[in-house]
Parts: C-alpha cells; structure tokens; sequence
C-alpha cells in the first residue's frame, strides 16, 4: 500500500515537473524552395516557432546537415506565449540539382530536439565561354590543342576538328598554319566579331602526299589576326596512325603476301663503355612465296639509337640484316631498354616491335 502510494506520488511530482517545462511549436518544421539560380547567391528561410509551455524557453544549439547550410536561432530565453525564430541560409554556388538538408534544433523544451528540413532545386548557372573553353591562348579558348585522328588507311585524306572561341572583348581572325604541306585547311581564318564567338577549323591530313606510315605528330601554330603566333601556348598538336588497310585483300592476295621473319625480337648490346659507338644485327627475311616484303618505316624511341635496313624491299626467301648502333657519349652509367617499331606490308607482322638492350658501365 506505502509503496503504492509513493509510485503515485513520483508520478505526480514528475507530470508537474513535465508541465513546467517549456514548449516549442513550429508555425512549418519543412520548407521547399522551389527551384532556385545557381548564380542568385545564397536563399534565406525563417521557420518561427511559439513557446506554448509554462516556463522560459532557451535554444541551446542549432546544427546543420551540411556547410552548405548555415543556421541562425534567438539566442535569448524566449518567455511563455512569445515567439522566436531560427533562420537557415543555403548557398547554391557550385552544388546544381536537387538538394534536401536538415537542421537539428535542441533546447530545453518538452521535445528537446526538433528537426527542420528544407529542400528545393538548383539550376546550372549558364557556362561562361571561357568555361567552355579552358585552353587559353591570348584571345582564344580552345577545348584543346590536341586534334587526334587515329587509325588512318594510307590513300585517305583525314580531318581533324580543332574546336575554338574568341575570350577577347574585341573581334580576331583565327587560322592555324603548319610548315607541311600534307597538312591544310579547307576552310579560311575565321571571323569572331565578338566574345563568345565559336568556330571549328578543320585540318586536313593527306597519306599520300605525307609519305609516312606508322604513328606520327605534327605541330602547327595559331595565326590570330594575320600573324602566326610563336610560343607553345599557341601549338597546336595533329596526330595519328597510318596503316595499310587489309582488309579488302582477298584470299588470295592473302596467300600471296609477304611473310615478315626475323631472328628473335630482343637486341643485347650487352656492356658498353661510356664514350664509344657499339653496333649490333638482326637478321629479317620474307617467308613469303610470291610478293616482296617492304619494309615501309622504322620508329626509334630514343636519341642515341640509329637504326637502318641495308635493303628496305626483299623478294621472296631473300634476307637483310637490320644495324642498330647505339652512341654512348652522352648516357649516363646504368641498364637500358628501349624498343623499335618496324612497320612492314606483311599483314600479319605490319607493326613489329623489338626491344634493344644495354648496360653502360661505370
């Protein structure tokens, strides 16, 4: 009986406690912003809330989701039957698409904490030209000054795209010149009267009148305004790869052709003294039985390595070596490896490569 008693007493003593406490009511505890700018800066939403307890109401921290989110709250004790705010500010910039945040509101309420939230959507700011065009080169923008035409068949004539603007407050003609005459334009300078102005030249790359095959890079330069402009912020980089197209070979022409053979793909020069020339051999021969192997370009990937064929056309069973020198002068003491490309007309072997080794000792 005594310990029911006393139950019931803390009870009562806790509900009168409970209903001293004070009470925050919100007009709004969610706020949709609709959509908003990018660039319209930061959108500010004032959720107010009422103390409808009995004793003094006093917010003791608000907390964001984010720092994209910065919140503010009435910091004074907020008297029984007045009001208060707590104000949150998003900031746009940089965050386009739809967002959704929350704001911890904790106090010393009957609910001590309350969650907000607001919500809404960004619009991308419109890209300035500039932005779209992020190589500069004085008062043009470019996408980039590579222009890559990759796999080209001999014979053909391939164009490349060179993407650009006028980032300049004032009108320009741009052109692009390049020293090789297998490379040309087909369209004149163009004419950007104003910033923002776009064009694309096209550069045209002619197989046959270049002679070449296997990988290669060209460089050219800006011509802005009649002039053509020195200095690597103004180059302009065209490659690409040539290649002999098998495919319209018939099954014949298949049996025909030439058959690329050479004795093992590794050259060792083995250790090399600091200062001299060394040379080494490789034979190649054509296994084929009725068409000549050509041996169409040989690609060095490094300065003080020569490389040449004594014969560059061999008939059927006819052999050549391939001479690899290697000038010392200017290596520094340690191993090295380097590789050679040997483009060829046999189909199955067109791009053979070879790994050339040395050691220059100490």
């Amino acid at each position: 009986m005594k310990r029911s008693i006393f139950l019931s007493m803390l009870s009562l003593v806790a509900a009168i406690t409970f209903a001293q406490k004070p009470v925050i009511e919100f007009v709004e505890t969610s706020h949709d912003f609709g959509t908003i700018p990018e660039e319209g800066g930061r959108v500010t939403h004032t959720f107010e809330f009422t103390n409808t307890g009995a004793t003094p109401l006093l917010i003791s921290n608000v907390r964001a989701s984010c720092g994209c989110t910065t919140p503010n709250w009435t910091k004074e004790p907020v008297e029984p039957g007045q009001k208060g705010i707590v104000t949150a500010t998003y900031n746009p910039a940089g965050r386009p698409g739809s967002f959704n945040k929350t704001i911890t509101v904790s106090s010393n309420a009957t609910a001590e904490t309350v969650r907000l939230s607001i919500h809404g959507t960004v619009t991308p700011k419109p890209a300035k030209t500039a932005d779209r065009y992020p190589v500069k080169a004085g008062a043009v923008g470019l996408h980039n000054r590579a222009v890559g035409l990759g796999n080209i068949n001999f014979g053909d004539i391939r164009a490349g795209q060179l993407k650009l603007a006028n980032i300049s407050d004032k009108p320009i003609t741009v052109g692009v010149h390049f020293d090789e005459k297998y490379i040309t334009s087909d369209d004149e300078p163009k004419q950007l009267d104003k910033e923002g102005a776009e064009a694309v030249i096209k550069l045209n790359f002619n197989t046959e009148e270049a002679k070449t095959w296997g990988p290669f890079t060209a460089y050219g330069q800006l011509v802005i305004n009649g002039k053509v402009m020195e200095g690597d912020e103004y180059r302009i980089v065209l490659s690409g790869n040539v290649v002999e197209d098998f495919s319209k070979m018939s099954e014949q022409d298949k049996r025909n052709a030439p058959i690329c053979e050479l004795k093992g793909n590794t050259v060792n020069l083995g250790t090399l003294k600091k200062g001299g020339l060394k040379a080494a051999k490789l034979q190649i021969s054509n296994q084929g039985a009725k068409s000549p192997l050509l041996i169409r370009r040989i690609i060095k990937h490094s300065d003080e390595m020569t490389v040449t064929a004594k014969k560059t056309s061999l008939a059927p069973g006819k052999k050549t070596d391939l001479v690899f020198s290697i000038d010392t002068d200017k290596l520094a003491p340690q191993a090295y490896k380097r590789s050679v490309n040997l483009i060829t007309n046999d189909p199955n072997h067109s791009n053979v490569i070879i790994a050339v080794t040395w050691t220059i000792e100490e």
